[in-house]
């Protein structure tokens, strides 16, 4: 029996009569190119020799640009599992001091952009991160956002590792991404999620 319709393509037919909104804020226009300091815990190559501090991420940046990744899109320097320190008495996220001496990602940020690039960061949606058991956002979204967009990050990276318990459900899972995301993109930075 012959079909009534066309044969058009099902995907050209919806991409002609579906109507697609996304944001117009400038985030996030191409991929996110770039080096993240993370590494696989797989063998045969073990990442706790992998310590990520300010000195390692200046001379990635700058090796960056001395072979002309910069030109060809690489533009994102990610900091993983391996920056945050401890929350100040009013809830405040800093970074590792014995990483980051200042405390605070802000004189990094302010290389990285000199150089030309965008940094990123990462945390945990729940109260501590995957792999470092860092202080996670959890209960800090809104005050963590502000606190990256004042040191100048670019992007956040949020797992899911840590989630409180009772929020394994779908529609929660999204709720509270959304809140997060709201906060973080409210303050000019690109968020991404990922899930365990």
């Amino acid at each position: 029996m012959a079909s009534k319709f066309p044969s058009v393509p099902l995907a050209l037919l919806l991409a002609l009569v579906a109507r697609v909104t996304c944001l117009d804020n400038g985030l996030a226009r191409t991929p996110p190119m770039g080096w993240v300091t993370w590494c696989t815990d797989n063998s045969p190559i073990p990442c706790d020799n992998d310590y990520c501090d300010e000195n390692e991420v200046r001379s990635v940046v700058d090796a960056m640009v001395s072979n002309g990744m910069r030109e060809l899109g690489y533009k994102h320097v990610n900091l993983d599992d391996c920056w945050a320190g401890a929350r100040t008495a009013n809830g405040t996220i800093t970074a590792d001091v014995s990483r980051f001496p200042s405390g605070t990602l802000k004189p990094l940020a302010d290389y990285v952009h000199s150089k030309g690039f965008l940094l990123g960061l990462y945390t945990d949606v729940g109260t501590t991160t995957c792999k470092w058991g860092r202080p996670g956002s959890w209960g800090h979204y809104q005050q963590d956002a502000l606190t990256y967009a004042a040191w100048g990050i670019d992007f956040v990276k949020m797992d899911w590792c840590d989630h409180p318990g009772q929020y394994n459900d779908i529609p929660t899972t999204s709720f509270l991404t959304a809140t997060t995301f709201t906060y973080a993109i409210g303050a000019g930075i690109t968020a991404a999620a990922g899930t365990r």
